[in-house]
């Protein structure tokens, strides 16, 4: 899949809700105060997409204040949040 395939994909799961977010990912949202609203904005409204290690790709759009997040997903039946930063 090309980049631009993976953020059409992003965008139409997010926004159907087809999003599961890892304990790690959990984790990292905590630490770095980011909510599950914040994630869900920034991969509706994804403007960047690129290849991560593996089967994972990262994807940068706003929170839901506008401030840039980058959120690190695998595709599997829907998305599956790795971390976000």
């Amino acid at each position: 899949m090309t980049s631009a395939e993976v953020l059409k994909l992003v965008r139409e799961w997010s926004g159907l809700g087809r999003c599961v977010i890892t304990q790690h990912a959990a984790a990292r949202m905590y630490q770095r105060h980011v909510t599950h609203r914040d994630v869900l904005n920034a991969l509706k409204n994804a403007k960047t997409c690129q290849k991560a290690d593996g089967e994972k790709w990262k994807v940068g759009g706003p929170d839901f204040d506008g401030d840039d997040l980058t959120v690190v997903v695998a595709l599997e039946s829907g998305l599956v949040v790795v971390t976000v930063y």
